[in-house]
């Protein structure tokens, strides 16, 4: 029979050993499983990709660049210069993909759109070629309206068959023109056969 006082210590297999007194073991040692070799695996850290270096932005025709108008009057001022100028690419600038021109001609009731970039590439460039001489060139009104982001443009180059032209021009909180609507006389084909009647020495 086991004396009061006694102590047991478990085994590994789950058995218990004992009593044991102080006389045997001043303290109990407790019994501990040895850790399985897996538990000093070190977790393995995910190592970041490496960052991949930034690309220059490559600039193209049209681009803004270092163009960014703060008021209507100074996106106008960019436009009307490009215009007399015919510089394609300048007066792009002024434009974005949210643009849309329409042009109505009185001389024959034909109406055209043209929108985006692309669009609007066309419409400049069917212009200027129309434009082949600036020589008659005249915009007596020209209104830029800063507060309703508006510009109202009536212009004529007889010279090149355009009699009358009137413009209005909406700009947006970007200082892009986003609407311009075209009211324009060119009578080319009238132009030309007085030219061809001119130079053939018969009387118009």
């Amino acid at each position: 029979m086991a004396l009061p006082g006694g102590y047991y210590i478990k085994n590994a297999d789950g058995t218990t050993s004992g009593p044991f007194y102080d006389t045997q073991h001043p303290m109990p040692v407790p019994y501990m499983q040895s850790p399985s070799p897996a538990a000093y695996v070190l977790p393995q850290t995910a190592m970041p990709a490496p960052a991949m270096p930034a690309m220059p932005a490559m600039a193209c025709a049209g681009s803004q660049g270092s163009y960014f108008p703060k008021s209507v009057q100074e996106a106008w001022d960019n436009h009307f210069d490009a215009f007399g100028k015919q510089d394609l690419e300048k007066i792009l600038l002024d434009y974005d993909q949210s643009s849309i021109a329409k042009i109505y001609n009185n001389a024959d009731s034909s109406k055209k759109e043209f929108t985006g970039l692309a669009g609007i590439r066309e419409m400049f460039t069917e212009l200027f070629h129309d434009l082949h001489d600036l020589k008659t060139l005249e915009a007596p009104v020209v209104e830029v309206d800063e507060p309703g982001r508006t510009v109202f443009l009536i212009w004529a180059c007889p010279g090149c068959g355009f009699t009358t032209a009137t413009d209005t021009f909406v700009f947006g909180p970007d200082f892009k023109i986003k609407r311009q609507n075209v009211v324009i006389t060119k009578a080319l084909k009238a132009l030309k056969e007085k030219a061809k009647t001119k130079k053939s020495g018969m009387c118009a």
